[in-house]
């Protein structure tokens, strides 16, 4: 999906995969029943926060899922 721009798609059944690069864009999409994969850079961010967020410093981890879930 890195940066790719999809406009008034409607995803069913697929599978998405998400590497790191670009940000792809979404414009009045729909997703129905679909898995969601993360390769490459975003695996090893992924990777990181868990490892951070297992190590003890729980606050940085929660910090950043706390900005995402904000905007």
């Amino acid at each position: 999906m890195d940066g790719q721009t999809y406009i008034d798609c409607e995803f069913k059944n697929c599978q998405l995969m998400y590497s790191g690069g670009e940000l792809p864009g979404f414009d009045a999409c729909q997703f129905h029943g679909c898995l969601w994969h993360l390769d490459g850079a975003a695996r090893r961010t992924f990777a990181y926060l868990r490892l951070l967020h297992g190590t003890g410093d729980k606050s940085l981890a929660e910090g950043i899922m706390r900005q995402i879930s904000s905007r």
